[in-house]
């Protein structure tokens, strides 16, 4: 993926929301370097149907990928979304996790959603092409 690079919001954590946000990191490290098939495959096992989902704790999970990997909080986006996928899966959230693009000028991006909303997005998405779609209306 491709855009912008600027780092993003980071925090102070408790000891068991970094290690899980560490753990969780890494484990996304490795799933994104899949093909794109076996990768969506691997993100539907993350996905919860039914739950509860608060725009707020998904964006401090969000943030708690961001202060515990550069990568994440810098270019990395579709390890970042992979990741808070991850994390949300534990918690029981129900999320939609999307892949996309746009032509002019070209820039890739992964993120998620709750209930259709992009979580700590500063871009605007809407005039991105969605080319890969998990979980939500999948």
């Amino acid at each position: 993926m491709s855009s912008p690079i600027y780092m993003e919001k980071r925090a102070q954590l408790s000891f068991c929301e970094k290690w899980g946000a560490r753990i969780a990191a890494t484990v996304a490290y490795f799933i994104v370097k899949l093909k794109p098939a076996l990768l969506m495959h691997i993100l539907r096992l993350f996905v919860v149907k039914q739950g509860r989902a608060d725009y707020k704790e998904v964006e401090r999970i969000r943030t708690s990928i961001n202060s515990v990997s550069s990568r994440c909080a810098g270019n990395g986006c579709l390890q970042r979304s992979v990741a808070v996928m991850i994390i949300s899966w534990f918690r029981r959230i129900p999320l939609t996790w999307k892949s996309g693009f746009r032509v002019s000028p070209f820039i890739a991006h992964a993120w998620v959603e709750v209930n259709g909303q992009p979580v700590g997005e500063n871009m605007d998405l809407s005039n991105f092409s969605v080319s890969l779609v998990v979980g939500g209306q999948s």
